[in-house]
């Protein structure tokens, strides 16, 4: 993180309307209060909770399990409908697995896959640099069984629960790699992420940031001023399947952009308190780049685009983003567990809310999410070639010269 922004609070009442969270929007983003009346709760939850201890029709069933399936549900409660993530009960080595994703350190096999119904193979997208799966896997490698199972005819939840556990443990797949068919064991390891990847092109620069980990904003940085350096002034920055990360680091990028004391982005906590985040950038980039969004384009991703767009520094190509503008909180309890829950709203610097609805891009351009990954490894010439929202952005920016 650069550390230049600041962050002002003042009183909602003292906010200046034109460019603060409307009051109409200053509402629960989703419902939460009960619409009938539950008299005695606490009572009724006791009574609930005796009632299943003394005639649930299994004795495994005991307060400890109760006590957590209650948490879970306050915790679901308190979530988006769509998004019951935003909220979690972690065991402590769930929650350092998850703050080190967010350092960019991955614990994992380092793999991208898709997923073919038709045959039951899974196609190797991309591996990451660095990971057990980048050893022994190939791009265009298809898997076929994951220890011995076959994964033609499972349904969706089935592979995701079966991919989650290989990424725990060690795992044999059979792979087919043209005519040969082999085993390969992986065994899930810590590597660093490589969040940013470049690629020039004449007079272009095509930036790919995967995920908005610690320490992305200043790899940015330094990329950007090398590239002025270069001379090079037309730069796309690809946050398609860019699903966030970190807060902070999601201003961090947009104030590279913008001049100090310019609006990043407001937060509403309680309803009551508005936060101000401003950049204090001395040396903000001249640059004005085209940014790639699509349906997974998400939360501090969205952050970073939310507040070029509002003021004017960047173009979005691609489809709608996906919609998060919550800020989540995470809290250890006496027990060693953590939990995360939403502790405030997020608005663009012209006080508009995306949650849900996502960001609309300017110029409308598609291309399967599946296969973003396949385009990224290409060259950058055969990647514009088969690209559409990357050319339109090729494009749009020779066009306004």
């Amino acid at each position: 993180m650069l550390g230049f922004f600041l962050a002002i609070t003042s009183t909602s009442g003292a906010v200046d309307q034109q460019s603060s969270p409307r009051e109409n929007e200053s509402r629960p983003l989703f419902p939460i209060a009960l619409e009938h009346p539950f008299n005695a709760p606490e009572e009724t939850f006791l009574e609930v909770k005796d009632y299943l201890k003394r005639y649930y029709y299994s004795d495994q069933l005991n307060d400890e399990a109760l006590y957590h399936a209650a948490i879970q549900g306050m915790l679901r409660h308190v979530s988006p409908p769509q998004s019951p993530e935003l909220a979690k009960l972690w065991p402590a080595t769930d929650f350092e697995r998850f703050n080190s994703e967010l350092d960019g350190i991955q614990h994992a096999l380092g793999l991208d896959v898709r997923y073919s119904a038709t045959d039951g193979s899974l196609t190797v997208t991309q591996t990451a640099p660095g990971s057990p799966a980048a050893k022994s896997l190939k791009t265009h490698d298809r898997i076929m069984r994951i220890n011995g199972q076959a994964l033609k005819g499972i349904n969706a939840q089935q592979l995701s629960q079966t991919l989650a556990q290989a990424a725990k443990d060690s795992v044999t797949f059979t792979v087919v790699r043209d005519i040969e068919v082999f085993d390969v064991t992986l065994k899930s390891a810590v590597y660093d992420v490589q969040n940013l990847h470049l690629k020039r092109f004449q007079d272009s620069a095509y930036i790919g940031i995967k995920s908005v980990s610690r320490g992305v904003a200043s790899a940015l940085k330094k990329t950007l001023e090398k590239l002025e350096k270069e001379g090079i002034d037309h730069v796309i920055i690809d946050l398609r399947n860019n699903a966030g990360g970190d807060f902070y680091e999601g201003l961090a990028l947009a104030e590279l952009f913008l001049d100090r004391g310019t609006p990043l982005l407001y937060t509403l906590q309680n309803e009551a308190t508005v936060e101000h985040y401003r950049s204090s950038n001395p040396e903000a980039s001249k640059l004005q780049p085209i940014l790639l969004i699509n349906e997974y384009t998400a939360s501090a991703a969205e952050v970073f685009a939310a507040a070029l767009r509002d003021h004017q520094k960047a173009r979005l190509v691609g489809t709608r983003s996906h919609g998060k503008a919550t800020v989540e909180g995470t809290y250890k309890l006496d027990n060693g567990y953590y939990i995360k829950f939403i502790i405030a709203a997020m608005y663009s610097p012209r006080g508009q809310s995306w949650q849900s609805k996502g960001l609309l891009p300017d110029y409308f351009a598609e291309s399967s999410a599946g296969k973003i990954e396949e385009l990224q490894a290409l060259p950058f010439k055969r990647q514009l070639q088969q690209d559409l929202p990357l050319a339109t952005a090729w494009k749009l920016l020779h066009e306004s010269n």
